[in-house]
């Protein structure tokens, strides 16, 4: 009875307590293929420059190679990462703002490009019960582009 008491008073107090964002990434990769049916798809290979709040923060060179299709979401590896943790200065309190160009070697080919994002939390999952869950440690966001 005091178990399942504890258990009750913990999924109370859960949602009064707030997670604090303690890290945001980034993954951009522009590629060719289908990540729906394939388990691999290429990059396509140019220059990303990455702004934040219109600073340029950082270039760099994307290469062609083949990189792995993950999980049920079909995320795809990515081939610029940028955590905003290492920024340092950059990033201010409050609102910022991410620009990510990216200029291919190629311009008259066809690609498609997936953005995504993640929030890290300072919480953790933990397993209450068989089949209760107590708080996502990651929320996780995308954008697919295609260059038309």
């Amino acid at each position: 009875m005091r178990k399942l008491a504890g258990i009750l008073l913990f999924l109370l107090l859960v949602p009064l307590t707030r997670a604090a964002v303690i890290n945001v990434e980034f993954k951009f990769t522009p590629f060719v293929g289908n990540p729906a049916k394939d388990e691999k798809v290429k990059t396509v290979p140019g220059k990303t420059s990455i702004f934040i709040n219109n600073i340029p923060f950082a270039e760099q060179e994307v290469n062609e190679d083949e990189v792995p299709v993950l999980f049920e979401e079909h995320e795809i590896a990515p081939a610029v990462w940028i955590p905003i943790s290492s920024v340092g200065p950059v990033v201010r309190k409050g609102t910022n703002k991410i620009r990510i160009e990216f200029t291919p070697n190629d311009a008259a080919k066809r690609y498609r490009a997936q953005l995504r994002w993640a929030s890290v939390m300072d919480t953790a999952t933990e397993e209450v019960e068989p089949g209760v869950v107590a708080r996502p440690t990651r929320r996780t966001r995308e954008w697919t582009i295609a260059k038309t």
